[in-house]
């Protein structure tokens, strides 16, 4: 949480007048490598589920993205017989999952003003997909897991092309278990 208002300052501190935003953001292509620390599952996971996303975006109205994602997860995982052991055993081991679902990101920006030569980008992302993973049934985390998230988003754009970016919100999983998630990354716009 520090990490993320640190460098929303750290943005909005930056934000002259450049050639880095265009006046909307219809007909931008858009692609994000990004990284985040999901939640461990409780006593399913003695570590924090680490996710790499890759994630796409065009802009279909003055005001909004809709894409999709693609991305490579990982957790230390026990075995269902040590429920409640949440230290690292010989019974566990590292599995792999993979993500994927479609996202949309709401522009209020260029709705209020002219964006035009504006570094910020401020934008409000919903997410809908799954998460598969790749361990037998004898393991807690196991299968496929649903998952909704709402995230408010701040990009940086150094130059016209690329720039930073940082996502704070909610995860919801259809199993019931909900997080405050965070992401952070870079992004390319064409």
């Amino acid at each position: 949480m520090r990490r993320f208002a640190f460098i929303a300052i750290l943005m909005a501190s930056f934000a002259v007048t450049t050639l880095a935003q265009d006046h909307n953001v219809k007909d931008r292509l858009r692609f994000s490598l990004s990284t985040d620390q999901l939640p461990s599952f409780k006593s399913y996971s003695s570590f924090n589920n680490r996710e790499d996303r890759l994630q796409t975006t065009y802009g279909v109205f003055k005001y909004l993205e809709v894409g999709g994602f693609v991305g490579h997860t990982s957790l230390y995982n026990s075995l269902k017989s040590d429920l409640g052991n949440l230290t690292w055993s010989s019974s566990s081991i590292k599995t792999h999952g993979i993500s994927f679902g479609a996202t949309a990101n709401f522009h209020p920006l260029p709705l209020l003003f002219d964006t035009k030569g504006l570094k910020l980008d401020l934008y409000l992302s919903g997410k809908v997909g799954a998460i598969t993973y790749l361990a037998s049934d004898e393991y807690m985390v196991n299968g496929t897991y649903l998952f909704g998230q709402t995230h408010m988003g701040l990009a940086y754009y150094f130059t016209k092309r690329w720039g930073v970016f940082g996502e704070y919100g909610y995860t919801l999983y259809r199993n019931g278990y909900r997080s405050v998630t965070y992401r952070y990354g870079v992004t390319f716009k064409f």
